[in-house]
């Protein structure tokens, strides 16, 4: 599949200099960029197109395709299932202590098992941690298996923005559990979900300018 852009009728086979300006490829800003601006609707069009290119492209891209889609709905899947985990646990044992309608009446071990600003979070960070680790581990063999060196990690671009976007993920999911464990799972995630649906929408619509 073959994607074409407005300007690109001066390069001569299928590729262009990435550096020269109207090659009809779209730039790519970043905050780091002292003369970054807001991205025009052209350049969002073309990012949307290569998009489209790497998910519909040939050469076993549709797979590509599959898998991505997939992966998010397991994402979402996985996501739901671990605030359910959070409600059904603490039914369980409230249940098996006999104050399921008395929380204040459970022992003291039993009740900070489930204290979001205890020793719960920290259970949850070694949880995350350690899984992370298998999944590095597991992913490294693939490639290993398919003669690929792993990928580099970008340590270095990633130390600002990388940190960034780890503190802001945990405090998100930190008060989206404190909001389960208060107020159920029925009620909370979906007042969760939305909300989240409603900032990267403005995110998309204001800074973005994805029309």
């Amino acid at each position: 599949m073959k994607i074409t852009y407005p300007e690109e009728s001066h390069c001569q086979e299928a590729r262009c200099d990435e550096d020269s300006p109207g090659n009809g490829r779209p730039t790519v800003r970043t905050s780091a960029d002292p003369s970054a601006g807001h991205v025009n609707a052209d350049e969002v069009q073309g990012l949307r197109n290569e998009d489209v290119a790497v998910g519909l492209g040939e050469g076993g891209s549709r797979l590509q395709l599959f898998v991505g889609l997939l992966s998010a709905v397991n994402a979402g899947l996985f996501s739901a299932l671990q605030f359910a985990c959070v409600t059904v646990g603490k039914r369980w044992e409230y249940q098996a202590a006999g104050c399921e309608n008395d929380p204040e009446a459970c022992p003291a071990k039993l009740k900070e098992q489930f204290n979001n600003f205890g020793s719960w979070m920290g259970s949850f960070g070694l949880g995350a941690g350690l899984l992370t680790l298998v999944l590095c581990v597991l992913f490294s063999a693939v490639e290993r298996r398919q003669k690929r060196s792993f990928p580099d990690m970008h340590f270095r671009l990633m130390l600002f923005p990388g940190n960034i976007a780890g503190f802001c993920w945990v405090l998100g999911n930190f008060f989206q559990l404190a909001a389960v464990v208060q107020g159920g799972n029925s009620v909370m995630v979906p007042a969760n979900q939305t909300v989240q649906l409603i900032t990267a929408g403005l995110w998309g619509l204001l800074y973005f300018r994805e029309a």
